[in-house]
């Protein structure tokens, strides 16, 4: 059971704890608020002021329902020190012995460090499953983006064999009308003349500059002419 959960009476065994620190040297320093006559500042440079006299009278009214409860006061208390003391000063350090003291107070408790370590080690695995979970969401995001990847390359594909396709037909239209150019070019010989004669005409033809429709155009009307001259 989780020690969070607050379905024990952990009273008894907060007050063993915070007796202990009472006890140890430097409590000195954290027994009981400073008095405002001696040391106004300290009222107006800590805003909630805490000592271990207060921590006791809190457990005897059943304020603390956990051990994380009691440690978040038990850090009010070392930082009070380090804010009004400073940082690195007799009475700092002494509130860093405290926290000490009390971690391994915790830990030596039969009943709060078996469920310390069970509070723990769910906790651990819970940090784990959500790790896991986190990888699984990220390789299926890794997933869908390759498959999106692959589809986009597909479309491309099909685009490039569509424009292909487009290009052999135009490649296709084309194809008659170089034939009937290359047709045409045969009968345009440079520098080729001929001569057709009928009687005594005569015409000089140059192949270079006209077409085969023209060429037959001529010849049936130079025809006509010879047979009406006979």
């Amino acid at each position: 059971m989780s020690l969070d959960e607050g379905s024990i009476d952990y009273a008894p065994t907060f007050r063993a704890i915070i007796n202990e620190l009472k006890s140890k040297s430097m409590a000195k320093h954290f027994a009981h608020l400073p008095s405002r006559e001696d040391h106004p500042g300290y009222f107006e440079s800590v805003k909630s002021p805490l000592s271990l006299e207060d921590m006791s009278s809190k457990n005897d009214s059943q304020k603390y329902k956990t051990v994380s409860h009691l440690r978040k006061d038990v850090e009010l208390i070392c930082e009070n020190a380090k804010l009004y003391s400073g940082e690195g000063s007799a009475v700092d350090l002494a509130a860093i012995a405290l926290r000490d003291a009390f971690e391994q107070a915790i830990k030596s408790s039969v009943v709060l460090g078996s469920h310390e370590k069970k509070a723990k080690t769910t906790s651990q695995h819970e940090e784990s499953s959500a790790t896991k979970d986190e990888q699984v969401a990220k390789k299926r995001k890794l997933e869908n983006n390759d498959d999106k990847t692959n589809d986009d390359e597909n479309d491309d594909g099909n685009d490039d064999e569509g424009n292909e396709d487009d290009d052999d037909n135009d490649d296709d239209e084309d194809a008659p009308a170089d034939a009937t150019t290359k047709k045409r070019d045969k009968i345009h010989i440079a520098s080729l003349h001929r001569t057709h004669t009928h009687g005594s005409a005569s015409v000089s033809i140059d192949r270079q500059d006209c077409s085969l429709a023209w060429l037959r155009r001529l010849m049936g009307y130079k025809d006509r002419e010879f047979t009406e001259q006979r």
